[in-house]
């Protein structure tokens, strides 16, 4: 896998829930990973004991709070957001010039077909998923594309005859299934 390429993975609370990064090993990627947490996270030991301190990074969650506006008013920060907005300088301090944002309960990853009427998923292993990994890469590279976006297997729900798959591309963008080149405005 390419060096200026690796993935997050954000979470918050669930050390012992972390299913992308087993799913990602299973399924043959050898590449840079870290889980992004943030420093409010009472479970901070768990994952580095379980995970490796070089595979899991730690921001300062009240500093990007005071940069965002949530638009809300209950002065709250539950939210994912921070996390993801985060990524952007955790990616430029680590040198990336690719990374992709995924949540931390992924235990499969597949691509998906049609077989007829049936839409149906493989799962690849091995060097695999890597490759499609580099694939969207190029694609970026070849389109100037700022973003490509992967689907979640709930957005398959109902097979060919329902599914968005067979008409329209959804305009919903699932952000943590991004892989990005260059930071949003």
């Amino acid at each position: 896998m390419r060096n200026d390429f690796a993935i997050f993975i954000l979470t918050h609370g669930r050390a012992d829930h972390v299913f992308t990064m087993d799913t990602l090993r299973r399924q043959g990627y050898t590449g840079r990973r870290y889980m992004i947490l943030d420093d409010e996270d009472d479970q901070a030991p768990e994952y580095i004991q379980r995970f490796g301190r070089d595979h899991v990074i730690i921001f300062k969650k009240r500093e990007v709070y005071d940069r965002i506006d949530t638009m809300d008013n209950f002065h709250e920060h539950r939210a994912i957001v921070y996390a993801r907005n985060e990524a952007y300088r955790i990616a430029a301090d680590l040198g990336l010039t690719y990374f992709l944002m995924l949540d931390d309960d992924y235990t499969i990853f597949q691509y998906r077909y049609l077989d007829g009427d049936k839409l149906r998923g493989v799962a690849p292993g091995g060097e695999a998923l890597e490759q499609i990994f580099d694939a969207m890469i190029d694609f970026l590279e070849d389109t100037g594309a700022s973003i490509v976006a992967f689907a979640q297997g709930g957005d398959m729900l109902g097979g060919v005859q329902v599914s968005k798959v067979s008409c329209y591309v959804s305009p919903k963008v699932h952000e943590y299934h991004v892989l990005q080149n260059r930071p949003s405005c």
